[in-house]
């Protein structure tokens, strides 16, 4: 599991959801008795993570390092990645674009503005993959509310 540590996540008062989040996880037997659990924070750098270490204090927050650390960590074993995160990146490569490798899933918890009802969602998006200068094609969004 990796943890986003940034000041971000304190600041919209998500801190107090993370920490029970990562405590459900790490307590829980179903996950324990089939998965190795290793916690790492990150920021602007990774580390790993001690039982009372988790600070939200980190002012960068560079999730392309985390991912790409924790990728190298993972070497060719098969592997899952539970990454917590509000999404703001403040440094580093765009991690949109980051790829893994096939042995290695990964699956985001968004910590911050989410709502506890689904009232809107987007069910599909339609779109021309490809574009060019001054090009007009249309966008098909299917909602859901």
């Amino acid at each position: 599991m990796a943890v986003d540590q940034s000041r971000s996540i304190e600041y919209a008062e998500n801190e107090q959801k993370v920490r029970e989040y990562l405590d459900r996880i790490k307590n829980n037997e179903d996950l324990r008795e089939r998965f190795e659990i290793q916690t790492y924070g990150f920021g602007d750098d990774i580390n790993r993570l001690g039982e009372d270490s988790l600070e939200f204090s980190k002012l960068q927050t560079n999730i392309s390092n985390a991912l790409e650390s924790l990728k190298r960590l993972s070497g060719n074993n098969q592997s899952a990645l539970v990454l917590i995160t509000d999404g703001n990146q403040t440094v580093g490569e765009d991690y949109s674009y980051h790829s893994t490798r096939d042995n290695t899933a990964i699956f985001t918890v968004v910590a911050g503005d989410t709502t506890s009802q689904t009232d809107l969602s987007i069910t599909n998006l339609n779109v021309n993959k490809y574009a060019f200068l001054n090009n007009n094609f249309p966008v098909e969004v299917i909602l859901n509310y």
